[in-house]
């Protein structure tokens, strides 16, 4: 009996964990709301809520096929802002919104591509390398946009983009093949398995190098097609743009109750939860007259906390799907 009820107190505190950031995401409307008088969800601040989480829940989405791994993607702002610059240079050569697009995505899943390999044939730290690469992605960016301070499209393809609703029909089906591939194929379970344990991942025979590779491929996809919503909702790229977004996409992903050592307890929902999260911590803070310096500390502080509590401690027992 007593043995029953300690496994029924650990479901509890496990279904309690998993709604956690849903509560929170409620808690923090209803302050922000109550600070601003209402103004927090009025219409248009709801909708730029919206518009701002979609970037970051598409890069998140593709994001979480590799922190699955066990794995931490750093590159993934930069990964986006660098081919969507690269994507309009090909539209002003050519006037091809399609090149533009299959550039950028190309581009995007070539970054992500070579950052995977290098890591894997050199053998440097996967974290490290990609941050090496978002610093030489950001230095890329400067140099690209160099003698001017960005680069635009036709400012009718943002508007008839934002009139179109293109930005979430392209997430939504971007988000339902993930969803499918994560959720009811062998690649989510063993991209899964290799975050549990690398080693028993191995021994079973899934090439681990291999599944990483397919991982960073999907995120290059998912960078590719943010740097396409930025281009939708602002119609231009600077030598700042996205910068601070892998810190938001790692910041959703950790929010949303994901552990950073990735394994049985990925989650592709995430991507969605966890955008929406910092979305509102960031437009909230704003509202309420919060610096963005303090807000840049707060987030740092969020990321810190959140990555101490979530890595799996040596010695558990890697968990395992039911």
């Amino acid at each position: 009996m007593e043995q029953k009820a300690k496994a029924k107190k650990q479901v509890d505190v496990t279904r309690l964990i998993q709604y956690m950031p849903i509560f929170l995401l409620v808690l923090l409307c209803v302050v922000f709301t109550a600070m601003t008088r209402g103004r927090f969800l009025s219409l248009g601040n709801v909708k730029t809520l919206l518009n701002q989480s979609l970037i970051v829940s598409i890069l998140s989405t593709g994001a979480i096929f590799v922190f699955s791994t066990g794995n931490i993607n750093t590159a993934m702002g930069g990964t986006s802002a660098v081919s969507a610059i690269i994507g309009i240079m090909a539209f002003h050569a050519t006037g091809s919104y399609v090149l533009m697009i299959l550039v950028m995505l190309a581009v995007a899943v070539g970054i992500m591509t070579a950052t995977c390999l290098f890591s894997i044939y050199f053998k440097v730290n996967m974290m490290m390398m990609t941050l090496i690469v978002m610093n030489l992605l950001m230095a890329c960016q400067k140099a690209l946009l160099v003698g001017q301070s960005s680069a635009k499209v036709p400012y009718s393809f943002a508007n008839d983009a934002q009139n179109a609703n293109a930005p979430l029909i392209i997430f939504v089906i971007f988000y339902v093949i993930c969803l499918l591939l994560f959720n009811g194929t062998a690649l989510g379970r063993k991209l899964k398995f290799i975050g549990s344990s690398q080693n028993c991942a191995n021994q079973t025979g899934i090439h681990y190098n291999r599944m990483l590779l397919v991982a960073f491929v999907i995120a290059g996809i998912a960078a590719g097609l943010g740097g396409l919503l930025t281009l939708m909702r602002s119609g231009s790229i600077g030598t700042t743009t996205n910068t601070a977004v892998n810190m938001d996409v790692m910041l959703a992903i950790v929010l949303a109750g994901m552990p950073v050592s990735g394994g049985a307890k990925s989650k592709i929902s995430a991507a969605i939860i966890g955008s929406l999260l910092v979305s509102v911590l960031n437009s909230g803070l704003l509202m309420v007259g919060v610096s963005s310096t303090i807000i840049q500390a707060i987030r740092g502080i969020c990321f810190i906390v959140i990555i101490a509590l979530s890595i799996e401690r040596t010695g558990r027992i890697p968990a395992r799907e039911i």
